[in-house]
């Protein structure tokens, strides 16, 4: 039956706020009081359970249809749900009462009946997924309740009117009161947003949430001074224009900071490790893939690069990425792609200039159209030591010079100068007269005292009248020559080696000794001889007067070009201030690494624009 006392009902109100009013109407102390005599409790009432809607309607004088709205329900997966809208756990308000101060005050002032009767909760107070009332503008304020308090709000506004009174004047504004209004749309089932509203509620609000994180961590240092948006307000700025908005303003801050894919964990902050968490949850999927495909069409992402999910497709190249993948130096990459026009110039190091990697996929393989050095030791039948030493000499040109993992050095060959190479050896075969006075290059060098490749260059200037082919297994090793030919050659090279040398020795200006290169890179010998090994430091040849034995000399020239353009790891890490050691993994945490692979206790070199960040 209908109680004694009734109340106006809000179309607005939820059921526990209604009953809460009837009980303190009609004399009981509070709810649970109240409940006490009845069939029915309060969890029934929240979830609106039939039996529930129908004793509070007999109770209130309310049609059951006017109070079946606003259900609060446990879903799987720790959500809940209020009304239309589903909600994640850290939504729940727990034992608390959330409310408008303004609004009990309004309700006191303007209500019917008996003053303590009149405040009411409204729906969207149950969630901490609003923040502000969206008539006040202000914020929404949070009380504990005791167990035998919950959900009795009536009871605690008579008990706590004066508290009330003071939060009233002191609340807070709150400065935007979109994702509020959002909410209050989704918990009464409206179509408030075309995308958002393609997502659970929570899915969504934690989008704009860790969005909201992404564009405050990359905000303009000039514009950070003036915002004033909480993270989920900023992210719902972007997120509700859409699709297209979410990426054109990823992309923007991609453009803007240029991160390399080994920097994506510090590019992406927050936003990155809440995909991670949530990729296997099927309500987020929409998200993670959106983000997912933002990331490889924005980055330069490859296979072996996880973002979230596995890299379906390449869309973007880093110079680095791709003088990795097709084994070419940077600074050629960087001169391809900008010839084919799929760059503008750039002085970023090599791992923040992205391109097209379909674009330049045609650039970069024709590049790749030339022979290896493996090919070349092949195709000349000698081993690698010594086709290196041939190809150190400049006896054939090398188009590229690739450092794989900066541990061994690989050349590539154009095929038409190993044809000129080859023809310049063509020989012919040796009679059987001939036979006996001629030896092989590695037995003529050996007793001639010169190197291997010297023999060769001879070859090659048509001095050795006495070349002839003794076998056709080897391009080089089937080649035989008159030692005494050799030797002539040799001795007349090493006196005017020898009178220059005593013009030209390692105190003259713009030359200088092994042993003096080591001191003015104040390094290791080890060090002096990788540097010149990879062609950063120029050698001349010379023989020593005295001994007229054969000596290395190094041009300052290239020493001073070098030092300009590098820096060690020690010294980097006397100028910027920070211990050696973790110097070194912070580098390698950004995908920086030494001009090549540092064994047996060599100094570490790094390329002065790849650190330019730290030394400034």
């Amino acid at each position: 039956m209908t109680l004694p006392v009734t109340v106006d009902f809000h179309s607005d109100e939820t059921r526990m706020s209604l009953l809460s009013r009837l009980a303190i109407a009609n004399g009981y102390s509070s709810v649970r009081e109240f409940l006490d005599f009845t069939d029915t409790n309060a969890h029934a009432v929240r979830s609106g359970s039939p039996e529930a809607i129908s004793t509070l309607a007999e109770w209130s004088g309310v049609e059951p249809h006017v109070l079946q709205s606003y259900n609060i329900t446990t879903e799987r997966h720790s959500t809940w749900r209020l009304g239309a809208a589903s909600m994640s756990r850290d939504m729940r308000i727990g034992r608390s009462h959330r409310y408008c101060p303004k609004c009990v005050l309004g309700d006191m002032a303007g209500g019917s009946g008996r003053p303590h009767t009149r405040p009411y909760v409204r729906v969207p107070w149950m969630t901490r997924a609003t923040q502000g009332c969206l008539v006040h503008g202000c914020e929404i304020v949070e009380a504990p309740a005791s167990e035998l308090d919950e959900g009795d709000f009536s009871r605690f506004a008579a008990n706590n009117l004066a508290a009330i009174e003071s939060q009233a004047e002191k609340v807070l504004k709150v400065d935007s009161m979109q994702v509020d209004a959002y909410v209050a749309a989704r918990i009464e089932g409206d179509q408030a947003n075309p995308y958002l509203d393609s997502l659970e509620t929570y899915v969504a609000l934690d989008l704009c949430r860790n969005l909201g994180y992404f564009e405050q961590q990359h905000r303009p240092k000039a514009e950070k001074l003036f915002a004033s948006l909480s993270a989920v307000e900023a992210g719902f700025e972007q997120a509700s224009q859409g699709v297209q908005q979410i990426e054109a303003f990823i992309a923007t801050t991609v453009e803007r900071v240029k991160p390399p894919a080994s920097d994506m964990k510090l590019f992406f902050g927050k936003l990155r490790p809440w995909l991670l968490r949530n990729c296997s949850k099927e309500e987020f999927l929409p998200v993670v893939e959106l983000f997912q495909d933002i990331a490889e069409r924005c980055l330069p992402i490859g296979q072996d690069e996880l973002f979230v999910l596995p890299t379906r497709r390449r869309h973007l190249h880093s110079v680095r990425s791709a003088s990795m993948e097709y084994k070419l130096m940077e600074d050629r990459v960087y001169q391809l792609v900008l010839e084919a026009g799929l760059i503008e110039p750039s002085e970023l190091v090599g791992t923040r200039v992205y391109f097209n990697a379909e674009k330049a996929h045609a650039t970069l393989s024709a590049a790749l159209e030339t022979m290896t050095s493996r090919d070349l030791s092949n195709a000349m039948g000698i081993s690698m030591a010594r086709t290196s030493a041939i190809l150190a000499a400049g006896l054939i040109p090398r188009v590229e010079t690739f450092s794989s993992n900066h541990a061994r050095t690989y050349s590539r060959i154009r095929p038409s100068d190993f044809d000129a190479f080859q023809a310049k050896l063509d020989a012919t075969e040796a009679s059987a007269s001939e036979r006996e006075g001629l030896k092989s290059f590695t037995e003529v060098a050996r007793q001639a005292r010169c190197k291997f490749e010297e023999i060769i260059a001879l070859g090659l200037d048509g001095k050795l009248t006495s070349l002839r082919r003794v076998h056709t297994d080897s391009l080089i090793n089937g080649l035989a020559v008159d030692p005494a030919e050799v030797q002539q050659y040799i001795d007349a090279g090493r006196l005017i080696a020898a009178r220059e040398a005593g013009k030209k020795t390692s105190e003259t200006p713009g030359l200088m000794s092994y042993l003096q290169a080591k001191t003015a890179l104040r390094t290791r010998d080890k060090t002096v001889f990788k540097l010149v090994e990879l062609g950063y430091l120029n050698v001349i040849e010379g023989v020593s007067p005295l001994r007229l034995t054969r000596q290395n000399l190094i041009c300052a020239r290239s020493l001073d070009e070098f030092k300009k353009a590098h820096v060690s790891l020690a010294d980097l890490s006397s100028r910027c201030k920070i211990f050696l050691g973790k110097l070194r993994k912070d580098l390698e945490d950004r995908g920086i690494k030494p001009i090549f692979d540092v064994t047996g206790g060599a100094t570490r070199y790094y390329r002065l624009e790849d650190v330019r960040h730290i030394v400034g």
